[in-house]
């Protein structure tokens, strides 16, 4: 079976190959791949096959931005079955006015509705299906979705927030939120009031300022604090990686200063937290060293305890491999699995 998947992720990496593929050995390879296919025997799911973040329970409260990454990683590195689950995810997690929700089973459900947090996920899923996927009709169908989301922005009676209902500024689009939906949107180029989107949303989301304001956010270090803030920047930086990518051109980046900075932050990123392994990936990119320690880390079975804490082990400093932290809730090591393999492949690169 493992061999058959590897000839699946081998084939998809014919579309994206480049200059730096190689890093892993065959035999991590192969590893990593059959440590993933165990990890998706236990890692919890719902009865209907979603996303949980608990072991005994249909748990949804960050699925959207857990699902949404992790549909974007298994998008790049050829592994379908999570890229269907995990996307489908996402896109189940919208209602049919075009809002997000945390996840599938919290559609309608107005208590701590969203937040910035998933809209990272939402946004990696509309990149995963609207940019990278393949299939025109996914693609077809994502861009609708990615329509239908930034109308309800534009409409919201709470004015351009991601959310609404919900405590603090949570939902409030700040300017990293605002330059992420300025790259994919331009990219997929739907920042058209042709398509009914409000023109002052628009206005809002072309001030390149924005993206100064978040760029140096980042490599001055304000903004790369300990724990899940500095994830939600690694899921970032992911992001514009991506988007720099000069896909159908093996190895090329669209711009070089670009992406020496995006280096860069990696660099920051990974000192901050050495430990950490999905620091470390960004900082080093996928090699055996790297391979080893994850698989070694990685659980081939559910652990017995801690099995109902919610979010991925990469949020936590030191990926929670110091001072006995926590244990894998299976779907963080699928996540980081793919982003190795999408690496050594040459669907990602940097």
């Amino acid at each position: 079976m493992f061999k058959k998947i590897y000839l699946v992720t081998s084939i998809l990496s014919l579309a994206f190959s480049s200059v730096y593929a190689g890093k892993l050995s065959p035999e991590k390879v192969d590893a990593l791949i059959q440590k993933r296919e165990e990890i998706r025997n236990w890692a919890p799911t719902c009865a209907d096959g979603s996303y949980s973040e608990k072991m005994h329970e249909c748990h949804q409260h960050d699925v959207t931005l857990f699902a949404g990454i992790s549909c974007l990683a298994a998008t790049l590195s050829g592994d379908t079955q999570t890229r269907d689950d995990r996307c489908s995810d996402v896109e189940n997690a919208q209602g049919e006015n075009g809002r997000f929700w945390r996840g599938p089973i919290r559609v309608g459900d107005e208590n701590n509705p969203f937040s910035r947090d998933m809209t990272r996920g939402a946004l990696a899923y509309i990149l995963a299906g609207a940019y990278l996927n393949q299939n025109s009709q996914t693609r077809l169908d994502t861009r609708l979705n990615a329509l239908a989301w930034i109308k309800w922005i534009g409409n919201n009676d709470e004015g351009f927030k991601v959310c609404k209902n919900a405590k603090g500024n949570r939902c409030a689009m700040t300017p990293g939120t605002t330059n992420l939906f300025y790259e994919i949107y331009s990219v997929l180029k739907l920042l058209d009031p042709n398509y009914g989107i409000n023109p002052k949303l628009i206005n809002k989301i072309k001030r390149k300022k924005n993206y100064e304001s978040f760029l140096f956010g980042i490599e001055t270090g304000i903004f790369t604090q300990e724990g899940y803030p500095r994830h939600l920047k690694a899921t970032s930086l992911l992001i514009y990686r991506i988007l720099n990518m000069e896909l159908g051109s093996p190895g090329k980046t669209k711009d070089k200063s670009k992406r020496k900075r995006w280096n860069r932050i990696a660099k920051k990123l990974y000192k901050k937290d050495s430990n950490n392994l999905l620091m470390r990936f960004h900082h080093e990119g996928a090699n055996d060293k790297l391979a080893d320690m994850l698989i070694n880390t990685c659980p081939s079975i559910a652990p017995r305890t801690h099995l109902n804490l919610r979010d991925f082990r990469w949020q936590r400093h030191g990926g929670d491999l110091t001072n006995g932290g926590r244990p894998s809730d299976g779907h963080d090591c699928i996540y980081l699995i793919n982003l190795m393999l999408a690496h050594h492949n040459g669907n990602l690169y940097w």
